[in-house]
């Protein structure tokens, strides 16, 4: 019968320091994933694309073809800025061609 209580009672600390030692756990876990889980950065592709990146005016030529048989000239401006979190790049263009009769514009 003591020795049944002698088990019992290391069976009991047992039991406790499973218990602690599992509810301990997953805290240490969560830490340890959020410690893990950082913001994403560009690749070396972005760096060597930089130079696309900024304002500039445009001025353009067309040499005279079917479909624009008195060839042109045009004016407009090109626009580029990174992207979301810096993994793209956006441009933007506009441009005003001096060619369309129709437009009245020459």
């Amino acid at each position: 019968m003591r020795r049944m209580r002698q088990i019992m009672k290391i069976v009991a600390i047992a039991s406790a320091f499973v218990i602690v030692a599992g509810a301990q756990e997953p805290s240490e876990q969560k830490k340890s994933a959020t410690q893990e889980m950082k913001a994403p950065k560009p690749g070396p592709e972005m760096e060597r694309i930089k130079f696309l990146i900024g304002r500039w005016n445009t001025d353009s030529e067309y040499e005279k073809t079917p479909m624009i048989p008195e060839g042109g000239k045009s004016t407009g401006w090109y626009e580029a800025r990174l992207g979301p979190g810096g993994f793209s790049i956006i441009a933007d263009f506009e441009e005003a061609a001096r060619w369309d009769r129709k437009s009245g514009t020459k």
